[in-house]
């Protein structure tokens, strides 16, 4: 059965290649490959009062939507639809950007909690420079020296449909920054001891 690649992924872009054959997610093995969960953290945490802005990103969340919040009321803010009625726990958003918001994918599961957030700018040709940002002024477009700069912790890890992907992790949670050309495309936010996996629905 033919596999429904997520809107504007289709080139091979980062995160959402959502599966349809029964919404099941198969992340190959990482033969080799560098550990996706931190060894070593951040001591000090990237949350702050100002993380609830619209215009931040953290390790906890994008603005308003957080990581264990509720996924129905992230669908009511952002009036955003799932990506595919067989695969209800992905909510996607798209502006001059693309939001995601992967649920539990129990939707028994208490709550409906939210379980990891994503912004990326892959096959888009706007400007993507007022997409949300990090306390430290990484966001889309962003290039892999501004990242070693401001998150020295920050480890290589294996990309997921990108050139490069840098992991940073403190004691909230970690953020993924996904690079193709040099360039930061991607971002996702996620639990500190969490996957980076390769793709949702399952």
């Amino acid at each position: 059965m033919a596999r429904l690649t997520a809107v504007a992924l289709a080139s091979g872009a980062l995160l959402l290649a959502v599966q349809l054959a029964g919404c099941s997610a198969s992340a190959p093995a990482e033969s080799g490959a560098t550990s996706q969960v931190p060894l070593t953290s951040d001591p000090s945490t990237s949350a702050s009062p100002s993380d609830s802005d619209p215009q931040i990103i953290s390790t906890t969340g994008i603005g308003a939507l957080r990581r264990g919040g509720s996924f129905s009321e992230a669908e009511r803010q952002l009036g955003g639809s799932t990506a595919d009625e067989r695969c209800p726990r992905v909510l996607s958003q798209r502006t001059d950007f693309a939001t995601w918001v992967i649920g539990t994918q129990d939707a028994n599961a208490a709550g409906n909690a939210i379980d990891l957030l994503a912004i990326d700018s892959f096959g888009f040709d706007s400007d993507s420079r007022a997409a949300p940002r990090t306390s430290k002024g990484i966001g889309l477009g962003s290039t892999i020296e501004e990242i070693r700069a401001a998150y020295p912790f920050a480890i290589d890890i294996e990309p997921r449909h990108a050139d490069a992907a840098i992991r940073y992790t403190d004691s909230a949670g970690s953020m993924i920054f996904a690079l193709r050309d040099g360039r930061v495309q991607g971002i996702t936010v996620l639990a500190a001891d969490a996957h980076y996996p390769w793709e949702y629905c399952g």
